[in-house]
């Protein structure tokens, strides 16, 4: 049965407009979103409209559902009369750090992947600009 799923999930996946979108609709605009917005002109979204989620934004959209969780648990030691004990509070916080310090690796790597893309679309507007 899971695998099932995961399949399914993998052809949906592969269906996604982004993969479609070619480079520029991808980087510079959101017309890949097209499709969205023509639903939205006519009625309100639903859960079957939506896209799934890529391949590559998983583990970042997961961490993301995860970290309060574990914020919630470890405010939960400091509440008197909670049966959080000390050590489970260590764990949670251990874990809490290592979330952390992964959603923040993963959005610096984010950042400078945007970032080198940004320099070199200027590199190549100025070139095509300078070359007239």
């Amino acid at each position: 049965m899971i695998t099932e799923k995961t399949c399914s999930s993998q052809d949906k996946s592969d269906d996604h407009p982004y993969k479609r979108a070619n480079v520029f609709f991808k980087y510079i605009s959101f017309w890949w979103l097209y499709p969205l917005f023509k639903i939205v002109r006519k009625r309100q979204l639903q859960e079957s409209d939506l896209f799934t989620t890529l391949h590559d934004d998983q583990c970042h959209v997961a961490l993301t559902v995860i970290h309060p969780l574990f914020v919630g648990f470890l405010i939960s030691y400091f509440i008197p009369g909670s049966g959080v004990t000390k050590t489970q509070a260590y764990l949670y916080a251990a874990a809490l750090s290592v979330i952390t310090f992964s959603i923040t690796n993963s959005e610096q790597w984010f950042y400078f992947t945007t970032g080198r893309y940004g320099v070199r679309v200027g590199v190549l507007l100025s070139s095509a600009v300078f070359q007239k």
